[in-house]
């Protein structure tokens, strides 16, 4: 059955999302060392929203575009491609100053916190992030397209991820916070600076290919539902750091601790597993294959559940000695392992709903129904933020990590009804 998913990428994905993790954790060991769960952490959590809302988009948008982008001529995918460049520039141009201007204004009307300089450079060099981040969009897309390679899919986290280690390590004791925001530029412009090197060859042909007639319509549609899905994967985010600034200090960052713990099997198994489906899943549709097409989406969520269970057990029984073996030195206390640990007890009864989310998501991609994928998954955001800002009231971080389940749960509910329905054509 593996030979079915390809396995050497699944394997090259896994073992990309095995060190993204790793060293996603060393991230986490330095910073709750030097930082805690302190109001600093927590604002610079909020600061680095923006860029961690924009990340799945730049890893699914390329993704998303290999199914029309393989039936088009070298010409005219030539082209796509290079007004897809284009376009996520200048959104991503954009988005940056909106977003650089918008947080310092949001900063700065806090009663408890002085927005300083060396706050406002730290907010610019995010947003710098930001834009060289969407510049990975037709680069991957590129380099899945000529050469069928996933390097680049892979290697995102790990370079964002061993930036910040190595800038925390050197720096995170005079820099404080300032150093993450350096780490989050350097990791990212790494892997931009290796596509090209990569891809220059490629680039320069995509540049300089003959103009075709292109109606950039369906384009733009395909990528702004993919992006809007994408950016609400990771929504439950602004919910968590939005609400969660009004609460205790501190919440955010023990939520932030808790879901890094949690999502362990999602980075670990699901990712990896997926891509090389989604692959060999629009295959089989192009072909009409849609039973052969249910049949591989039912085995590897079968095998997704397997590889989970022990992993979400684990984490349910032994929360408290982990949190405390991984976390608990310098600035982190007793007291937050405690914290994190309750939030994680909860957590875990959302794991098996992000796992179908994502599986559901990926294979009515393969549909063609973005816009779909795109609007559940923000009425599930809204419905979270609803639940969550009425049971934070009462409960604090306790009912955000509850209003997280819901979030996830719900929203594995509406997508499978979606898919029954595409595997199903006619059925109520």
């Amino acid at each position: 059955m593996l030979r079915r998913f390809k396995l050497p990428a699944a394997v090259f994905l896994a073992g990309c999302s095995a060190a993204s993790m790793l060293l996603g954790f060393a991230r986490e060991l330095v910073g709750a060392r030097l930082f805690g769960a302190s109001r600093e952490l927590d604002v610079f959590l909020l600061c680095f929203m923006p860029f961690d809302l924009l990340l799945p988009a730049t890893r699914d948008v390329p993704v998303a575009m290999q199914g029309r982008l393989a039936q088009q001529d070298r010409p005219r995918a030539d082209r796509i491609l290079r007004q897809t460049a284009l376009g996520v520039l200048a959104a991503g141009l954009g988005f940056s100053v909106i977003y650089a201007l918008s947080c310092m204004l949001a900063l700065g009307g806090m009663r408890d916190f002085a927005l300083t300089p060396s706050w406002m450079t730290l907010i610019v060099i995010l947003a710098l992030s930001v834009l060289v981040a969407v510049t990975h969009i037709p680069l991957s897309a590129l380099g899945m397209l000529r050469h069928n390679i996933t390097v680049f899919h892979g290697l995102q986290q790990v370079y964002l991820n061993a930036g910040i280690v190595l800038c925390l390590v050197a720096l995170g004791t005079s820099l404080g916070v300032f150093s993450l925001a350096i780490g989050v530029l350097a990791g990212t412009a790494t892997l931009l600076l290796h596509e090209w090197l990569r891809l220059r060859r490629d680039i320069v042909q995509c540049a300089h290919a003959p103009a075709v007639p292109l109606d950039n319509r369906a384009w733009l549609m395909l990528i702004g539902f993919v992006a809007l899905q994408a950016i609400g994967s990771k929504s439950a985010m602004l919910v968590e750091r939005t609400v969660g600034l009004s609460l205790a200090e501190g919440t955010i960052s023990h939520l932030n601790y808790a879901l890094r713990v949690w999502g362990i099997p999602v980075n670990l198994f699901v990712i990896a597993a997926i891509v090389p489906y989604s692959t060999r899943l629009a295959r089989l549709l192009a072909d009409s294959k849609v039973d052969e097409g249910y049949r591989l989406f039912r085995d590897i969520v079968l095998r997704l559940s397997l590889l989970f269970l022990p992993f979400v057990i684990g984490l349910a029984f032994f929360a408290d000695p982990l949190v405390a073996l991984l976390f608990e030195s310098g600035r982190f206390t007793s007291a937050d392992t405690r914290q994190v640990a309750d939030l994680l007890a909860i957590l875990v009864w959302g794991s098996f709903g992000a796992l179908l989310s994502t599986a559901a998501v990926y294979t009515l991609w393969a549909f063609g129904r973005s816009a779909s994928v795109a609007l559940v998954t923000w009425v599930s955001v809204a419905t979270y933020f609803a639940v969550a800002w009425g049971m934070s009231r009462a409960f604090g971080a306790t009912g955000l990590a509850a209003g997280n389940v819901i979030y996830y749960n719900l929203q594995a509910v509406l997508l499978l009804v979606l898919l029954r329905r595409q595997f199903r054509p006619g059925t109520p």
